[in-house]
């Protein structure tokens, strides 16, 4: 999807996967939204790129966030990384491990060269992404 928002509401069990969202406001908008994956999307916006307000058990992981607000979440927890280990390909090395998000604006360090940021990205209290990619995927 591009130029659009991509907006579910009271929306539970659903695969969000494979979008391109590009726009100037919202990228991907779950409000009262549970148990939802949501993988292997380009977010970028001028603005907000996923707002979670009242969703909760959502699984989002290995996706890219480059936009002016990320993520915005309002009585919210979720999952910010896969929930079993993946393998995968990093600088010609292969590696297994749990796999989070690229975020653009993540400033933290990958000592061992694996692909996932040495701190975890906090998004708030309640929402951490403890795997986050040092870079966009492809």
């Amino acid at each position: 999807m591009i130029g659009m928002e991509y907006g579910c509401f009271f929306s539970n069990n659903n695969i969000i996967t494979k979008n391109n969202v590009e726009n100037n406001w919202l990228g991907i908008d779950l409000s009262d939204s549970d148990n939802n994956i949501i993988t292997n999307n380009n977010v970028k916006n001028n603005w907000d790129g996923m707002h979670l307000l009242y969703s909760n058990n959502n699984s989002i992981y290995l996706n890219n966030f480059n936009n002016t607000y990320n993520i915005d979440t309002y009585h919210s927890t979720n999952y910010f990384n896969s929930s079993k280990p993946i393998t995968y390909q990093y600088n010609g090395k292969t590696f297994t491990n749990y796999l989070g998000n690229y975020w653009s604006d993540y400033i933290g360090k990958d000592a061992n060269n694996d692909g996932i940021g040495d701190e975890p990205y906090t998004i708030d209290r309640d929402n951490v992404d403890y795997y986050p990619l040092m870079q966009p995927r492809k």
